[in-house]
């Protein structure tokens, strides 16, 4: 048998043994897996019941949405992982367990979901406590056993999984003792079998590697290493014949190894010569391409010499601009025998650019190419130098040409025969116009002549001259000063040809000289001149020798300032040792030193500044400089500072500079305390621009900062001012208004390098002028809405007159008396309307009453959220003080704002309606006066308002709601004003809206109201009114109440009808009079005349302005009953009884 055949065997048995024990323990694997799996289930489960428990607990001391929802998540993920562990067990009591937790879990959620409802819907309720009490229990109870049968069953589970881990162990040291011997059988056959013959034979090798070729292994099995054997002999034999030859053929290979030697050891100096002369050498065959390259090409290439590349692979080397060219020429070598030799661009194999020529040629045979070669040769140096000489040449023509400096050559007779283009600016002539030309022919005369001496003397002594100046004529006819240097120029045998030189334009040097000089005379002039007494003093050894004065020192002196001429400072200032430390300081500093004294010689008990300045090379001046007055002034000066600081802080005013290049803002205190912070919370009086905007500009207004920012910066005015006003962000996060003024200073190139102003707070300004605003619209639109109010109300007087006289005539239990009835409410409804709109009459005023603001609050509330989804919650001060207030006008008010409330919250909500006595004994930012007054605030939980709109919420007809119609603030807002109050809003989008209102409280007592009554009487009245229906139901009113009328059309009518029964025997007994008449006399006008004509007369006004302040105010006017449109029966009744009879029911 083969041992091919016997492995085969040996691997299928160990093939099936080994997947016999690999799926025993896929097996048992898989069983610890799946019980893994369920164990993980049941921790994951007891976790997830410990966390509901916990949430659950929380729930019940909370109630919070938060803690209910993440029980309800918990739950269903309980119930989740339940189902996942019923399709995961299947033991009977694993089931029986999870059949139990699973019942547990639905009793909890159905316990929760009770729970839940019981605290949405009957809070409160002793019942719904007892109740939820009872499901807590239960919930607790159903809980702890689940929680305990989880227990159970994570116990199981955890036991079970021990269980299966212990016996898979077992199994695996059974299967792993039978592998050991299944391994030590097989081990055994192939030791028999294989390795055996194999060691037999591997002694046989080494026997004939010693050198005994006649020795035989002899092996005769019938497998493979038999037939190895009898090759192996085999081969032994043909060896030893071998061996034979091999010793014929060693002599044969000596020879060609001393051949070969020689052949390197030329190739070794052909190297080393290439090396020394740095040129390498190639070829190529023409048939294969392949190259063959000396070390120096190689080196040049940058790679190892077993690199051996063909012509294509040697081309790809040259710089890709360059290898069309060698491409070219070496195929034109190849094709026509050209010789080449090109200077290419090249990149080695280590990336670096070189330049590199190239020289080959062909060798052809019967006009064939047969080969190419050539030399190749590193020429980047020598590129390089020839690169920086023309570099250099370049540089240095630049520098010539670029020169300020006049560079020229001359012939010997002084005629130019080079030139740069330095002349066209010096003076002004263009080269072409100097070539040529003799010099001193461009020279001032007595400059030319002084020239000419000078050169020929140069000619004969062949020698240059040096810093000459001589002046020359511009073009422009103006002189310039040049200063001119020059050498000789020789050729080869030393003769002299003519002369190269600059000259420099010193034009500007001279002029500065002489103003150098102009300004050390002046200097002269003002050291004798300055009235400050001044010394100088020159450094003599490690003393000082006065060596001068001016003349305001020899005048301080008594003239005697010349005793002083000669002697040391150590002497003079023996007294004054500071003043000599100074001198001393400032020679060896050479700098400025100065110092205050009071003064004990010159100007006794006078304030004296000592300047000692140091003035090269070896003198110090002394000034004295008396600066008593000017020290007075500034403390002066200081008084004034703190006076006008104090100035700022009343005035609210913040000063800050701005340092335009730095970019860093610098602020005082009073600029901190608008923003309501200080430097220390900040962290010093600086910041930066980006700081300053972050925390104190308002983002919607930042571009209104910058832009101005970037107006002062260009501007080209030195006086540029601007104001703005924008927005500002104060400390604690809140929003106010303020005001820039600034300027700007610019340095002297015109560049502003720095902006200072002052801010001050208008926040409160501004609050005045949206006050003033708003109370100018309420009386644009008042105009129209008064005269529309007083249409309407003469309309509806004529309705509910007629109504209630209808009434009259039938029996309350018909159908008809119900229809009069509900005509009437829609009637007054409708005079609801009118108030509204008569809130805004210019001049209206409400009917005032000492009235209860508690009773309004509750009541008015309660009647708006009749049927809603909000409720009302409210903190009244049990003390709360009466107010004198219009009680319709202002149960209008706390309708309007609950109406709102309402409205901004569509689910419902808690409306909170708060009252409370206030003494305000300054304005506290509102514009009320000193007082008592009752703070009312109506809080909801709604959507809020938006920033933008919180200006125009008490606007005329600004809504944001659909439907709206603009009024209801407005309306509010004008009631208010006119009971001297003040209302103001906050609001913060999704957190509600709180409206604040102010009313003067009344010191007196609250009336109480008694019913009214329909009332009769007798006697004529004159009744005066432009409406002709409304004129024919008052006269029917009146006929009811038992009372004679007669009508006019006017004042002017009245008044004559009047006159007339005053002079017959039947007088009016009350006169009614309209307020106003269209085109004619309106009641205000007629009550004066009537009041001429009788004193005592008893006239009532009644108006369609019902809140005019006539009205109000209608006993000031002479009037001694008055009437707001529309009025019934009721009310007519009422007011005819209280003027005639003067006394009320």
């Amino acid at each position: 048998m083969k041992i091919k055949t016997k492995l085969k065997l040996i691997i299928f048995f160990s093939i099936l043994i080994l997947a016999g024990i690999l799926s025993a323990n896929l097996f048992w694997q898989q069983q610890i897996e799946r019980q893994s799996k369920q164990l993980a289930l049941v921790m994951e489960l007891n976790h997830a019941i410990f966390n509901k428990d916990r949430i659950r607990d929380e729930y019940f001391l909370y109630h919070e949405a938060r803690s209910k929802e993440q029980f309800l998540l918990i739950h269903e993920k309980i119930g989740g992982l339940l189902e996942r562990m019923s399709a995961a067990f299947a033991g009977a009591e694993e089931m029986t367990g999870l059949g139990k937790m699973t019942g547990l879990h639905a009793k909890i959620g159905h316990f929760f979901d009770q729970l839940v409802r019981i605290d949405e819907s009957l809070v409160g309720h002793a019942a719904a406590q007892e109740l939820r009490e009872r499901i807590v229990s239960q919930m607790l109870v159903n809980a702890d056993q689940q929680y305990r049968n989880g227990l159970k069953l994570l116990k199981a589970a955890n036991e079970k999984t021990v269980h299966q881990n212990n016996l898979t162990h077992l199994y695996s040291n059974i299967v792993f003792g039978l592998l050991v011997l299944l391994i030590v059988f097989f081990a055994v056959i192939i030791i028999r079998n294989i390795t055996w013959p194999l060691i037999r034979l591997h002694e046989g090798t080494e026997i004939i590697a010693s050198g005994n070729l006649d020795y035989k292994t002899n092996i005769k099995t019938n497998d493979e290493i038999g037939q190895l054997s009898t090759a192996f002999d085999a081969m032994t034999e043909n060896l030893r014949e071998i061996t034979i030859l091999r010793d014929e053929l060693s002599k044969e290979i000596e020879k060609r190894k001393q051949t070969e030697a020689a052949l390197r050891e030329s190739e070794r100096i052909l190297n080393e010569t290439g090396k020394m002369a740095k040129v390498g050498g190639w070829e190529f065959d023409v048939d294969t391409l392949q190259q063959t390259w000396t070390e120096e090409v190689y080196r040049i290439h940058e790679v190892d010499l077993p690199y051996s590349p063909d012509v294509k692979k040697g081309i790809n080397f040259y710089h890709p601009e360059s290898r069309p060219q060698i491409e070219k020429a070496v195929q034109r070598a190849i094709d026509h025998g050209e010789p080449f030799d090109l200077e290419l661009g090249f990149i080695t194999a280590k990336d670096n650019h070189l330049w590199v020529r190239a020289k080959g040629e062909a060798v052809q045979k019967e006009g064939k190419t047969l080969k190419v070669f050539g030399t190749f040769q590193d020429i980047t140096k020598r590129r390089q130098a020839e690169e920086a000489l023309k570099e250099s040449e370049q540089k240095y023509r630049h520098l010539v040409e670029s020169t300020a400096d006049w560079i020229w050559a001359c012939d010997l007779e002084g005629r130019q025969t080079f030139a740069n283009k330095a002349p066209k600016g010096m003076l002004g002539y263009e080269v072409h116009e100097i070539i040529g030309v003799l010099g001193d022919s461009l020279m001032h005369p007595e400059d030319a002549k002084r020239m000419q001496k000078w050169f020929n003397k140069s000619v004969e002594e062949k020698k240059g001259w040096k810093n000459s100046i001589l002046r020359w004529k511009h073009k422009d006819g103006s002189i310039k000063f040049l200063e001119s240097t020059a050498r000789p120029i020789l050729d080869s045998e030393g003769n002299l040809t003519g002369f190269i030189g600059i000259d420099r334009d010193i034009t500007e040097r001279r002029q500065i000289e002489e103003a150098l000089r102009e300004s050390e005379e002046r200097f002269k002039a003002q050291y004798q001149g300055t009235p400050n007494p001044t010394f100088t003093w020159k450094k003599q050894g490690e003393d000082f020798v006065l060596i001068d004065f001016n003349d305001a020192a020899r005048a301080i002196t008594d003239g005697k300032a010349g005793e002083f001429v000669g002697r040391k400072a150590t002497e003079l200032y023996s007294g004054r040792q500071e003043l000599l430390r100074d001198l001393r300081r400032c020679y060896d500093q050479r700098d400025v030193i100065r110092r205050e004294i009071r003064s004990e010689h010159f100007v006794p008990g006078r304030l004296v500044v000592v300047t000692f300045a140091f003035v090269p090379p070896d003198l110090v001046l002394v000034h004295l400089e008396d600066i008593t007055d000017r020290r007075q002034a500034e403390e002066e000066q200081v008084k004034l500072q703190v006076q006008l600081s104090n100035a700022l802080e009343i005035a609210h005013l913040g000063h800050w500079e701005y340092d335009v290049v730095s970019d860093l803002f610098t602020f005082n205190d009073h600029f901190y305390k608008i923003f309501r912070t200080t430097a220390e919370q900040l962290g010093g009086y600086t910041m930066s621009s980006a700081e300053y905007a972050r925390r104190f500009v308002h983002p919607d207004d930042m571009h209104i900062v910058e832009e101005e920012t970037r107006k002062a910066i260009e501007a080209t005015d030195p006086h540029f001012s601007r104001q703005l006003e924008h927005r500002l962000l104060y400390a604690d996060g809140t929003v106010g208004h303020i005001t820039v003024r600034f300027f700007i200073v610019k340095d002297a190139h015109g560049r502003t390098v720095k902006t200072y102003g002052v801010n001050q707070d208008i926040t409160e300004r501004k609050k005045m002028e949206e006050e003033l605003l708003r109370a100018q619209k309420l009386e644009s639109v008042g105009l129209l809405a008064g005269g529309i109010a007083h249409n309407f109300n003469n309309i509806l007087t004529t309705i509910l007159g007629n109504v209630s006289l209808a009434k009259i005539q039938v029996t309350p239990e018909g159908e008809i008396f119900e229809m009069l009835s509900e005509a009437e409410t829609a009637s007054l409804r409708a005079r609801t309307l009118t108030r509204q709109l008569l809130t805004f009459a210019k001049g209206g005023a409400p009917v005032k009453e000492t009235a209860s603001i508690k009773e309004i609050l509750k009541e008015s509330p309660s009647f708006v959220l009749r049927g809603s989804k909000s409720r009302c919650e409210f903190s009244i001060a049990e003390d709360l003080w009466p107010a004198e207030i219009d009680v319709g006008q202002m149960s209008q008010v706390i309708n309007n704002i609950v109406i709102n409330a309402n409205q901004a919250m569509p689910e419902g909500g808690i409306i909170q309606v708060a009252a409370e006595n206030l003494i305000i004994e300054d304005r506290h930012g509102l514009p009320v006066k000193p007082g008592r007054y009752i703070k009312i605030s109506i809080t909801d939980q709604g959507v809020g308002i938006a920033e933008k709109h919180l200006l125009n919420i008490f606007d005329p007809y600004f809504t944001t709601k659909q439907e709206g119609s603009g009024l209801g603030l407005a309306t509010t807002y004008s009631i208010i004003k006119k009971h001297d109050g003040h209302i103001t809003v906050e609001s913060q989008l999704g957190a509600g809206t709180t409206f604040h209102i102010h009313l003067p409280a009344s010191d007196e007592a609250v009336l109480e109201k008694e019913e009214v009554k329909l009332i009769t009487g007798q006697g004529r009245i004159l009744v005066m009114d432009d409406e002709a229906p409304l004129r024919k139901t008052v006269r029917r009113m009146l006929n009811n109440l038992g009372y004679e009328s007669e009508f006019a059309k006017d004042g002017a009518e009245a008044i004559r009808m009047y006159k007339e029964a005053q002079e017959s025997e039947k007088p009016y007994d009350a006169v009614l009079l309209d307020l106003t008449i269209p085109g004619g006399m309106g009641g205000k006008e007629a009550i004066k005349k009537l009041l001429e004509i009788d004193p005592e007369v008893k006239a009532i006004v009644f108006s369609g302005y019902s809140d005019d302040p006539v009205l109000a105010n209608f006993q000031e006017y002479g009037f001694k009953g008055m009437m707001p449109k529309p009025f019934e029966s009721l009310s007519l009744g009422k007011v005819l009884h209280e003027v005639l009879k003067g006394e009320k029911e």
